[in-house]
């Protein structure tokens, strides 16, 4: 029996319906939006719109579901890579040449380390990452490829 279990959701500015943000889920992941589980920009951009008077039924929207995890990897990063959600940064092509702590190189180097069997937080944690970076190494190894 196939798991399919996992979503893809985004977040759109509910005042133009633009996508601001898409992401994969599972449970509750589209409406978990405290600061220590988006990151700084995204969080203040989502209390800008409460600021607003719009909520996450505004702002969250389901795109698909009952799919696998795999399947819903690759219909993100289709949309990440067509629409570059603002939100997404990864999904921005100049987001290795802004000056962050992780280039094409290491992005390369990442993606070599995960063919070779490494998960993510280990090669996290070895680039002098934390675990809650986790995410940040998956898309990057992602985009490398």
């Amino acid at each position: 029996m196939t798991d399919k279990t996992y979503y893809v959701y985004s977040h759109v500015d509910p005042e133009n319906g633009f996508r601001q943000y898409i992401g994969v889920g599972c449970y509750d992941r589209a409406w978990a939006c405290r600061r220590s589980q988006r990151n700084e920009k995204h969080f203040l951009w989502l209390q800008e719109q409460y600021s607003k008077g719009f909520t996450l039924a505004d702002i969250v929207k389901i795109e698909n579901n009952a799919l696998t995890k795999q399947e819903a990897l690759e219909i993100e990063n289709k949309i990440i890579k067509t629409e570059k959600p603002p939100m997404n940064e990864l999904g921005n092509p100049n987001h290795w040449n802004r000056g962050r702590k992780y280039n094409q190189e290491l992005a390369e180097f990442a993606s070599a380390l995960h063919q070779m069997g490494y998960g993510y937080g280990r090669i996290t944690m070895l680039m002098g990452g934390t675990k809650n970076k986790q995410m940040t190494t998956k898309r990057m190894i992602q985009n490398a490829n």
